[in-house]
């Protein structure tokens, strides 16, 4: 488990790198200092909530901020994520927004077969 977190830890900073402004506060980390359609956008649940304040999310905070909303979004709204990965300006981006679901599905389960709650999930498995 620790190996899982620590490899969560280090997705998050590669998001986190390549989703800042140039010449952003990385201490305070706003959303004045996020690009948009980035996958720190990407991974901003009040952004799949209508009606929601987008700036109440805040997956940039920290690796554990990130795991929540974005558990969020795959369980609650995996086809919306879906359709907005193509909004990530590249297959790199892309790739590493992918590598994050898939650790997070795999840190809800370790077993080839899925409780039913969270068959959403299967489609975020990484291959092996």
């Amino acid at each position: 488990m620790e190996t899982l977190r620590r490899e969560f830890e280090n997705l998050f900073e590669k998001a986190l790198k390549v989703s800042f402004v140039e010449g952003a506060d990385k201490i305070n980390k706003q959303w004045k200092d996020i690009k948009p359609n980035s996958i720190m956008e990407l991974f901003n649940s009040a952004k799949y909530r209508e009606g929601e304040n987008p700036s109440h999310g805040h997956p940039q905070n920290h690796a554990g901020e990130l795991f929540a909303y974005s558990s969020e979004i795959l369980l609650f709204y995996p086809d919306k994520f879906n359709r907005r990965l193509s909004w990530l300006k590249d297959d790199e981006e892309r790739n590493l927004a992918l590598q994050i679901a898939g650790q997070i599905v795999e840190s809800y389960t370790q077993d080839e077969i899925l409780p039913e709650e969270l068959k959403s999930l299967d489609r975020f498995r990484m291959k092996k």
